[in-house]
């Protein structure tokens, strides 16, 4: 199967070759895992110059933290998922309750 040039554009996880789609859609990913990981050990040393008990209750505070971005990341992935296959069956009502019950989750 031959694809043009603007379908290529218009679909590029069909036409681009593996390894560099994985590459330009998990760049981002890395990177804002990164920035997250140094706000994180700045944080730690910003607030070690405050005080012992500060840094306690920030090391506290990190975990549950954490699990806030989970739940939303994964609520966030779900709602993406489920909406994605809905406009691919074509269930335009379907896919309109998927993304008010998205935003309502919000």
């Amino acid at each position: 199967m031959h694809i043009t040039s603007e379908a290529a554009k218009e679909h590029k996880m069909a036409a681009m070759p593996v390894g560099k789609l994985l590459f330009s859609m998990s760049l981002p990913l890395m990177l804002s895992m990164i920035m997250e990981a140094l706000y994180n050990v700045v944080d730690s040393l910003f607030i070690a110059y405050l005080s012992e008990k500060a840094l306690t209750a920030l090391n506290l505070a990190f975990p549950v933290q954490i699990l806030v971005v989970s739940i939303t990341v994964g609520t966030g992935v779900g709602i993406n998922a489920l909406l994605s296959r809905q406009l691919g069956e074509g269930n335009q009502n379907g896919a309109s309750n998927t993304a008010m019950n998205g935003v309502f989750l919000v």
